[in-house]
């Protein structure tokens, strides 16, 4: 849940307390990637974020499993 005062999500969040429809969500999902397309930069997460969230989790998953510290290295 969300207010009126977090950006695109001002136009379907009227006030504090009410939560988000998936419609709206995915209004303001296509919104982002449309801009995107025509303004030729990202809004939003783009796929290095995705390729260090992975790297992230899978150091996670080790640390759990070796039960020790893990570093996390994104090859560029």
């Amino acid at each position: 849940m969300t207010d009126s005062a977090h950006g695109d999500y001002a136009a379907f969040q009227p006030g504090s307390g009410i939560s988000m429809g998936y419609d709206d969500l995915k209004v303001i999902e296509a919104y982002h990637l449309l801009r995107s397309v025509v303004e030729g930069k990202p809004y939003g997460t783009t796929l290095p974020d995705a390729v260090y969230s992975a790297v992230v989790l899978d150091a996670m998953a080790r640390s759990v499993e070796t039960r020790s510290w893990q570093t996390c290295t994104v090859e560029t």
